[in-house]
């Protein structure tokens, strides 16, 4: 019992930083920052592992007790970052239309594992504990020896709590654009809208300026639903005009001429 009551308070001091990282940052628009993520999640999962291989368990209801509800909130963590991360890695380099094929194949995909997985899912999701020496339980592998930090099913587990947390992700991106085309639309020229991404990226407003200028395209074009795959190329035709033509021109005369209709009454 005392090596696991020390696997237990181990697992309850590491959540515990591990919330304290994911408070911290900013992972729903900037990959760099779900990469920095990732990589002290991926940390903290060697630490785990260490230390209960070094530790060990007393018997095998705390073994299980570790496979099902502890080291899966660690892993789960750790698969749907390097999930995010791909997935915005991919976004930064599509169209918007792309885009949303592309979320649509991973949504597809995440169905696909849930209905395969269906009875495990539900048996996980309740309150039945009649399989757990099944599912979570070390066992011989194939080479005859036994891993002592994996079983049978905690992998699956962590990827199906993995895959809801991406999938809630999804649906967020989906109820913010949804929300802003329904109110919201740009009528102003594409190379209007880039300009402004460019002026936002370079004042340094998003992310303590940190934001990717992919980024910021990104989200911006999803907002107004217009496809910024090239905005490089619209910026260097921008960079053709003659000063006082561009839209930064305007906002900043218009502006002032604002403040100084209000401060003449």
């Amino acid at each position: 019992m005392i090596a696991v009551m020390k696997i237990l308070k181990f697992c309850d001091a590491l959540e515990a930083r591990m919330k304290s990282e994911l408070s911290g940052s900013d992972t729903a628009r900037d990959y760099a920052s779900v990469a920095l993520v990732y990589d002290k999640l991926n940390s903290m999962v060697m630490e785990l592992r260490e230390f209960v291989v070094r530790t060990g368990f007393s018997d095998r209801e705390e073994e299980i007790q570790f496979f099902k509800f502890r080291k899966p909130i660690f892993m789960s963590q750790q698969i749907y970052h390097k999930k995010l991360f791909k997935l915005l890695v991919q976004k930064s380099f599509r169209s918007f239309d792309e885009q949303k094929k592309l979320v649509q194949d991973v949504r597809n995909k995440l169905e696909q594992f849930a209905v395969q997985n269906f009875d495990f899912y539900c048996y996980c999701m309740g309150t039945a504990s009649h399989l757990d020496a099944q599912y979570f339980s070390m066992q011989l592998g194939a080479d005859g020896q036994v891993d002592p930090f994996c079983t049978r099913y905690d992998l699956k587990l962590s990827k199906l709590l993995a895959n809801n947390m991406l999938l809630e992700y999804l649906n967020g991106v989906d109820d913010k654009r949804t929300t802003s085309s329904a109110n919201l639309r740009w009528t102003g020229s594409k190379s209007a809208l880039v300009e402004l991404v460019y002026a936002l990226h370079l004042v340094g407003v998003f992310n303590n300026a940190t934001a990717d200028i992919v980024n910021i395209a990104d989200e911006l074009g999803g907002f107004f639903g217009m496809d910024l795959k090239n905005y490089r190329r619209i910026f260097i035709d921008i960079k053709g005009r003659k000063t006082g033509q561009f839209l930064v021109d305007r906002m900043q005369r218009n502006f002032h001429e604002r403040i100084a209709e209000h401060d003449g009454g």
